[in-house]
């Protein structure tokens, strides 16, 4: 590997942002609510956008999987306000979704096949 490649690997920078002549300014790709009342932070680090992009990247193949299966929208997406009362959104979510409430298990259960699945390694649901 080339010392530019490892720079790159080391700041966890592109290697084409490394050959421009300005600094790329990062933005973050959703509502930045890390601030209160507006104040001014620094730029996003680059594991903070790198999470991100893995979340997008999660949602998009997620969205695909669920149209291709024929899985149905589920109603509450898009329909909760900031102003929506925390048992009532909490209620919208878990019922759908079939995840009972204070069981870890299924959480661990579901995260385990969206990884699963996620890496072509899915199972079919029992």
């Amino acid at each position: 590997m080339t010392q530019l490649g490892h720079l790159a690997q080391k700041t966890h920078t592109a290697i084409g942002d490394l050959l421009l002549t300005e600094v790329p300014v990062g933005t973050v790709p959703i509502p930045d609510y890390r601030t209160v009342a507006d104040a001014h932070l620094s730029s996003p680090s680059v594991n903070l956008l790198n999470s991100i992009y893995i979340c997008e990247r999660w949602q998009d193949w997620y969205r695909r999987y669920a149209i291709n299966n024929g899985h149905e929208p589920l109603a509450f997406v898009g329909s909760l306000t900031t102003n929506t009362n925390l048992q009532t959104a909490a209620a919208l979510v878990f019922c759908p979704t079939r995840v009972e409430r204070g069981h870890a298990q299924a959480m661990d259960n579901l995260d385990r096949r969206a990884f699963d699945a996620g890496r072509g390694r899915g199972r079919e649901c029992s």
